[in-house]
């Protein structure tokens, strides 16, 4: 018995250092350095596996290269708790240090340009980033998905950008460009004077409830509040003449919603997933109701519509959920909120449902 407990702990062993083995070989296997410059640029990375430091050096452009989600392999987006960019580099490309998790220190040298689209994307360790002042372009949802991100710094002389409260703005402070994701406030201002919402700027604010508007504000581009899962309470300026693709998608705790007159179309995806959306406010100036725009609102009970019962009928609307069609209405030209003008309306906005799918189904087979 003694000897088969010891030819078995004898074989356990000689297969932990052949797995052991077989790791670091693999390990190994994986550059630790290259060339990453575009064309006629002089742009090399080097890891220290040690110390967990992706250096970038040299002169000019990281390359861009659309063929790829990351320029680095897995193994150096897992290994990565350190990141250089030296002086010398004037832009970072897309995408570069995509989903590099375990990131937790960025450095980046005077001189830096621009920082491109995703650069940053899904660095969830991440919880300050500096903007140098040197940097006068940074692309769409460059530091997206970085939930722990509690604070945006940009160095003194930027004439580009600038950091309140350790929110992103443009130096003139008329567009918020990106909201820290794991900050901890519950309620957030944006000052007057802002005109423009970026896309994507305030994506999985995990811990907002409520966020005041400007009415300086004219544009709140695609994807804004998408994924604000606590997000109650929010009030849209009159100001407010566009409202981008998934503005407002999968905040499931908004249970009302009042679009602003001079907004013309509400598009895909704006307010879909949002769950327990009840009311909802449409001027008279939408036009247009894209496919989806109430996507998996499935509860919603009452439709305001700044307009008369005519021009609602004549309005183009794409498909929307059944709720959307049964739902009370209230126009404008009449006062009569009773059972009966339920169900008239009720009636109405199905035979429009009907009516629409079948001009699709023509239209279609056209």
């Amino acid at each position: 018995m003694k000897k088969a407990v010891s030819v078995f702990l004898a074989i356990l062993c000689a297969l932990s250092v052949f797995t052991l083995g077989a790791f670091a070989e693999g390990e190994n296997q994986f550059p630790t350095s290259g060339e990453i410059g575009d064309q006629g640029d002089n742009v090399v990375w080097q890891f220290d596996a040690a110390t967990g430091k992706l250096t970038v050096s040299g002169t000019g452009k990281m390359r861009e290269d659309d063929k790829v989600v990351c320029p680095f392999s897995t193994y150096i987006q897992q290994k990565t708790k350190e990141l250089e960019v030296a002086a010398g580099v004037t832009h970072i490309c897309k995408n570069a240090f995509f989903d590099f998790d375990n990131l937790r220190k960025v450095t980046l040298h005077e001189g830096l340009m621009s920082i491109g689209a995703y650069a940053f994307y899904t660095n969830r360790s991440l919880a300050t980033f500096t903007v140098p002042a040197s940097v006068t372009e940074i692309g769409q949802q460059a530091f997206n998905h970085c939930i722990g991100m509690e604070k945006f710094i940009v160095s003194e002389g930027s004439n580009s950008f600038c950091a309140r409260d350790g929110v992103l703005y443009t130096k003139d402070m008329t567009e918020l460009v990106a909201y820290c994701a794991g900050n901890r406030r519950t309620s957030y201002t944006v000052p007057d004077g802002v005109k423009r919402l970026r896309h994507a700027s305030f994506r999985k604010a995990a811990n907002l409830l409520k966020i005041s508007l400007p009415d300086s504000l004219d544009v709140i581009e695609g994807s804004v509040f998408l994924d604000c899962f606590l997000l109650r309470e929010i009030r849209m300026p009159k100001t407010l003449r566009e409202l981008g693709d998934s503005a407002f998608a999968d905040c499931p705790v908004l249970t009302s919603i009042e679009i602003p007159e001079g907004v013309k179309t509400i598009y895909t995806n704006t307010f879909s997933l949002d769950s327990l959306l009840r009311t909802i406010h449409i001027p008279h100036s939408v036009t247009k109701i894209e496919a989806s725009a109430f996507y998996g609102c499935d509860i919603i009970n009452e439709i305001y519509y700044n307009g008369t019962a005519a021009e609602w009928d004549a309005l183009h609307i794409e498909g929307q959920p059944i709720c959307f069609y049964t739902a009370k209405m209230h126009f404008n030209d009449t006062q009569d909120t009773g059972f009966l003008a339920r169900i008239k309306s009720s009636i109405r906005n199905l035979f429009n449902m009907i009516r629409r799918i079948f001009e699709a189904m023509f239209s279609f087979a056209g």
